[in-house]
């Protein structure tokens, strides 16, 4: 017996992550036009709720790191269940839920003078950050929250007091400027800087240059990354 999963979503998203998830575990490819999710855990499993519940699983721990590495996470949802019995009958699960974007990317692609072929995709970065999701209780939490929230102070925010908790003084890290992560929480907290959007309902002054929303992004962006590459270069990723 084969369980198959059938996604549905942003048709960019998907196609740039099925340049990417090719393992055995977590696998995106499209065939005959569908989007489809294959683990080898789905082997070990005996109804279509079991194998519904591992592959939201699945997609919960792909969506933080996917939009990360892509800069967007649309929504993707499950649409059908596909079992494929050993006598080749097969039954059909639907659950379909509706969403959409509009999105661009570029890939990266090598000649190398000896004329190999290297081909770098948005997605690829996503692979090791799932792996580490799954080894590093702190990243899962981070990857979680960028998922729910990365668009927003209170996100933002929160991003920085993950990483603030596990390594401690971020800027003796290196990883920013003092005077910069001091400009971004002061902001963030501010209802002079950013109104109702602020962490705080008490009155704190603005900074004298407030840091725009972009820029605190940024900023955490970077952090983001220093961290990660950290964490990588620990497991040997």
């Amino acid at each position: 017996m084969e369980w198959i999963v059938t996604l549905y979503g942003d048709n960019h998203f998907l196609e740039e992550l099925s340049k990417s998830f090719n393992s055995a575990d977590i696998c995106i490819q499209k065939e005959n036009g569908n989007y489809i999710l294959k683990s080898d855990r789905f082997a070990d499993l005996s109804t279509v709720q079991d194998v519904r519940d591992h592959a939201e699983k699945l997609l919960r721990l792909i969506k933080g790191p996917a939009k990360l590495a892509l800069g967007y996470g649309p929504a993707m949802k499950i649409e059908q269940v596909l079992q494929i019995r050993d006598d080749g009958t097969r039954h059909y699960f639907v659950h379909l839920s509706i969403c959409g974007t509009v999105s661009c990317s570029v890939d990266t692609r090598i000649i190398n003078p000896d004329g190999t072929v290297e081909e770098h995709h948005l997605a690829d970065a996503a692979l090791d950050w799932v792996s580490l999701s799954q080894k590093e209780p702190a990243v899962k939490m981070m990857f979680d929250q960028v998922s729910d929230d990365f668009e927003n102070w209170h996100g933002l925010y929160n991003v920085f007091d993950i990483i603030r908790e596990d390594v401690g003084d971020i800027p003796k890290k290196g990883w920013c400027d003092a005077g910069e992560l001091k400009r971004f929480t002061q902001t963030a907290n501010s209802k002079e800087a950013v109104g109702v959007k602020a962490r705080h309902g008490k009155w704190i002054s603005a900074p004298c240059n407030p840091m725009s929303l972009s820029e605190a992004k940024g900023l955490i962006t970077k952090i983001i990354t220093e961290w990660l590459q950290e964490k990588a270069i620990h497991y040997g990723l």
